[in-house]
């Protein structure tokens, strides 16, 4: 492992090495890290040396070691802190498809100051020639350019198994080739709330109504008791985070509580989580669609296809392309497109009724994130797609009830004890956002506000599940679906505005999502196999898996029930405890001992009710 990580050190800084041969009056940073990786390989102990990571400027309040940090790296999953800082669009590592080091800065999915405004920087980087010149002056430009870069980024590590100096084809270079922290890509406060929002506001939101029927009125304390337990614990994650040096994700903070097992198996439960979520999202667009054309299907020979089966299988068709692209940047722009497109159509086919001025409103704050210099904080265009959905259906919810007079007068039950588990389920899902929140805190610029940003994110979130629930059950009562947008009258404009935003937004969701079991699956690859074609082949598989389960298990509520239940309750409250407890038990204080072990056995009991129910209710419903 020592010796690998050394090798993949002196290989990156190789196009450094014809300058070695010309005198220096200081010793240049590449020198230094070859050396430092030398004595790294004798053993001599880089870990403990205090000083070897001296010459790193990271803002970070708590500073991360390179060595330290490789040994959790070099672990599988090596590809979970970039992929998953694409899911929710963090400033992080760069992920390049198919390209080289220096491409991969091109290829991050967060368009920010740090992309525009070091573009020109790279594009010299791209355009330099193969034969450096030979003069004076030139070499003494090359030397502060490669000082520079030192200052702004760490050491690459390759995650591939063994390094190669072989210029490599196109099609058979590795998926994943760089890993790169750089001080000038790290959030600020306002892109870290923005971010944790866009995770925890997902789908999840449609169906808060639903678990209000499940579980009745005082079901919302269920809600509030999780929005408590999940700041807790994040917190949890950041202690832990903190604990260790070149600790950044949450498989390796389960690496540093249970070892190489727990490492897998929180990663293993953690993708399928993000696959569970891909086929959410089949369901839904499956069920949302079928809403707009009901009398949608497909005849093929004796085979009829209705409108759930020919959306379904049409939705993979359409997400399926996206999941090949080499570079997910444009992601962040097809998202905030598709959101603009679906608008649009609504706004032009009822452009006499004076209700389209909301889709208008809606139209030009999205067109504001497309420009840069108007957007504020430079938020990445997914990113405010997802929030902006997610605002925008809460709103519509609120315009049909009020505006459009269906009214709020529906009473409900105060408590359902049957539909309880179910609710806790669907509950427990709006806040599985818990495998993304150690990337956000790695990106930050100021660690110490965390626990704020944590905070406003929860807080802010469980306000627009509260919101919506609140209003879907009084609006529609025992007739409440699984989504409220399939409960809402066909005849209204914001009807469809809400429904086409809920189909438009996770077209592109989608392809982020699955990406990251992708990445993990083809780092289990030979190497001499990790070629587009194969990266096809096994992203294609894996959405063809999804789809099959979708109509297999066509079920949006009790699916999410499923997940919120079994994969969420482990994720967000079990864990974050139990390796709390393994990492930081002597210096624990007895009141964290005692709420740690509370919310392991409130995950615990909840897990199996609501596991237990959901696989129930889903059997009935074949039987």
């Amino acid at each position: 492992m020592r010796s690998s990580v050394s090798e993949r050190s002196l290989i990156i800084e190789s196009d450094d090495d014809d300058d070695d041969d010309h005198p220096q009056s200081q010793p240049s940073a590449a020198a230094t890290r070859r050396r430092r990786s030398r004595r790294h390989e004798d053993g001599s102990g880089s870990d403990s040396d205090p000083g070897s990571g001296s010459d790193s400027s990271s803002p970070c309040a708590t500073p991360r070691l390179p060595p330290t940090a490789s040994s959790y790296t070099q672990q599988w999953p090596q590809s979970y802190r970039q992929s998953i800082d694409i899911l929710s669009s963090v400033q992080s590592p760069n992920l390049s498809f198919l390209g080289t080091p220096t491409l991969s800065r091109l290829s991050n999915s967060f368009i920010t100051n740090s992309f525009r405004g070091k573009t020109p920087e790279i594009i010299s980087n791209l355009v330099k020639p193969l034969l450096r010149p030979t003069t004076s002056d030139d070499r003494q430009q090359q030397q502060q350019q490669q000082q520079e870069e030192t200052q702004k980024s760490s050491h690459y590590l390759l995650p591939s198994r063994k390094p190669s100096l072989q210029q490599i084809p196109e099609d058979q270079k590795p998926l994943l080739v760089a890993h790169e922290v750089s001080p000038y890509q790290k959030c600020s406060y306002t892109q870290a709330v923005v971010n944790g929002i866009n995770v925890l506001c997902g789908v999840g939101i449609l169906s808060t109504p639903y678990a209000i029927k499940q579980g009745g009125w005082v079901g919302l304390v269920i809600l509030y008791l999780f929005a408590v337990l999940a700041w807790y614990t994040g917190v949890l994650l950041r202690r832990c985070l903190d604990s260790k040096e070149g600790l950044e994700t949450y498989p390796d903070i389960g690496h540093a509580a249970f070892g190489t097992t727990g490492r897998i198996l929180i990663s293993i439960i953690l993708y399928v989580e993000l696959y569970a979520c891909c086929i959410e999202y089949l369901i839904l667009e499956s069920d949302n669609l079928s809403k707009l054309f009901p009398s949608a299907h497909l005849t093929i020979g004796n085979l009829t296809l209705n409108s759930h089966v020919f959306f379904a299988i049409l939705t993979t068709i359409i997400v399926m392309p996206t999941t090949w692209l080499r570079d997910l940047s444009c992601l962040s722009y097809l998202s905030g497109t598709c959101l603009h497109v679906a608008l649009h159509l609504v706004w032009l086919s009822h452009a006499t009724q004076s209700v389209c001025m909301l889709c208008i409103y809606f139209r030009y704050a999205l067109y504001l994130l497309y420009v840069p210099h108007v957007a504020p904080h430079n938020i990445d265009v997914s990113v405010a797609g997802g929030v902006i959905a997610s605002i925008l259906g809460v709103i519509c919810l609120f315009w049909v009830g009020a505006v459009d007079n269906v009214g709020f007068e529906n009473k409900g039950t105060a408590l359902n004890l049957p539909g309880i588990p179910i609710a806790i389920g669907l509950y427990g899902y709006c806040y599985s956002g818990h495998g993304v929140f150690p990337n956000i805190y790695s990106s930050l610029k100021n660690r110490n506000q965390f626990p704020s940003i944590l905070f406003t994110c929860i807080g802010l979130s469980t306000i627009l599940f509260a919101g919506a629930a609140v209003m879907g059950y009084k609006m529609f009562g025992e007739a409440t679906k699984s989504q409220f947008t399939l409960n809402l009258p066909d005849n209204l404009l914001v009807s469809k505005v809400a429904v086409w935003t809920t189909v438009a937004n996770p077209i592109t969701k989608y392809a982020l999502t699955i990406i990251p079991l992708a990445m993990s699956l083809e780092e289990l690859l030979p190497p001499n196999q990790q070629k587009y074609s194969n990266i096809i082949m096994v992203r294609s598989a894996l959405v063809v898996s999804t789809l099959l389960i979708a109509l297999s298990v066509p079920f949006f509520g009790l699916v999410m029930a499923l997940v919120g239940s079994l994969l969420t309750m482990l994720v967000t409250y079990i864990l974050p405890c139990a390796c709390f407890l393994a990492i930081l038990k002597r210096k624990a204080t007895w009141h964290q001992v005692a709420a740690c072990s509370f919310i392991i056995v409130v995950g615990v009991s909840c897990a199996c009710v609501g596991t237990y129910s959901s696989l129930s209710r889903i059997i009935q419903n074949y039987t």
